[in-house]
């Protein structure tokens, strides 16, 4: 035997070559993927609201029997004239109400700390951080507020790069609902030939996935924010329409987005009262009911099921990765490849483990 080979791999340096090689490929392949996270989750972004608009065009073509190519224009013009109506009244009152929020926030903060219950409840987090040899924490605490509050204005103020994200993400989502089949013949081209039916499948399940939950966190934001700045403005808490448009948003963050949008919301109605603070905790209460029993039920039965613990560890590796972008797309990226995994694996071996050829069903009776 030829102590130059390495059994059928050929000689030892080659085997070793290829393995560095492979190697090395992998690392490169990992520092691109976390070098372009951001790009990739923006892209991913656009990729979903493409299948939103393509399912919905292609509903809406089949309802109103007219050409896809005009429902789907129908929809655009529907869709602009929609969001440029809301922007003209929503924007100027959003800024002026944060631009308000940040001017009077010293004024709260000192109203949180004097009040009676926030008062308390701050003296017993300072005793517990003075029991732990933090003292002056909270103090501390207090006189960086108003500079954490103004890092978020200053991410708020840089919209630009906000805009430039929902240009990309739109721009992305038109192409794919002016041409799906030829994106979706792109991705066939790259599969092999004999899983091509299996793929198609596949993208037909992840396809009808991903409009629904983007149908689903449309209705969500639209009905929590509007129950939400309602709701506030009832009871007599400022900056209702912020909160509210706040509310909407953090929908999109799975699981710890209820809790993020109640935070704010509750510290404020410390300011204005006992009363307030209870009707606040009310309605909150009340508002992630609706949401948890009501809307996430009526089109998550849509959607494959999503082990909690699995959507939270997601979450929090992509939030920590890609930042608020990785936490949007956390649901529908996890959803997709829960389907995916579903198609291509399980289904196939539960078929197999009942003998039953694939698309084969019993006759009825």
């Amino acid at each position: 035997m030829d102590g130059g080979n390495s059994m059928e791999g050929g000689p030892a340096w080659q085997v070793f070559l290829r393995f560095v090689a492979g190697a090395v490929l992998a690392a490169i392949t990992v520092a691109l993927i976390a070098y372009t996270i951001e790009v990739l989750c923006l892209i991913f972004a656009g990729i979903v609201f493409g299948v939103f608009l393509t399912r919905t065009r292609d509903s809406l073509a089949t309802w109103l029997h007219l050409p896809r190519l005009l429902a789907l224009l129908l929809m655009l013009a529907l869709f602009a004239g929609a969001v440029t109506g809301l922007a003209v009244w929503l924007v100027p009152r959003v800024a002026h109400q944060f631009d308000l929020l940040l001017r009077e926030l010293p004024a709260y903060l000192s109203a949180l700390r004097t009040s009676q219950y926030g008062g308390e409840t701050l003296q017993a987090v300072e005793r517990a951080l003075e029991g732990n040899g933090a003292s002056g924490a909270v103090n501390r605490w207090w006189a960086e507020g108003t500079a954490l509050f103004s890092q978020l204005a200053g991410v708020f103020s840089s919209g630009f790069s906000a805009v430039a994200a929902g240009i990309v993400v739109v721009a992305i989502g038109l192409h794919i609902a002016f041409e799906p089949a030829l994106y979706r013949r792109g991705v066939l081209s790259l599969t092999p030939v004999r899983v091509q039916p299996r793929m198609i499948e596949v993208l037909d399940r992840c396809g009808g996935v991903i409009s629904w939950w983007f149908l689903g966190q449309m209705l969500s934001m639209a009905v929590l924010g509007s129950a939400m700045s309602l709701g506030l403005w009832l009871i007599g808490i400022p900056f209702a329409l912020l909160f509210g448009l706040f509310t909407a948003l953090m929908t999109f963050i799975p699981n710890l987005g209820p809790i993020i949008a109640a935070v704010p919301i509750v510290l404020v109605s410390l300011t204005q009262g006992v009363e307030q603070t209870v009707y606040v905790l009310l309605l909150v209460v009340v508002l992630q009911n609706v949401e948890g029993l009501l809307l996430t039920p009526l089109v998550h039965r849509r959607l494959v099921a999503l082990p909690p613990a699995v959507v939270l560890a997601s979450l929090l590796m992509l939030g920590s990765i890609a930042g608020l972008m990785g936490a949007i797309i956390t649901m529908p990226l996890v959803a997709t490849v829960i389907a995916a995994v579903k198609v291509l694996v399980l289904e196939p071996r539960e078929q197999a483990a009942a003998g039953t050829p694939r698309g084969f069903q019993e006759p009825p009776g």
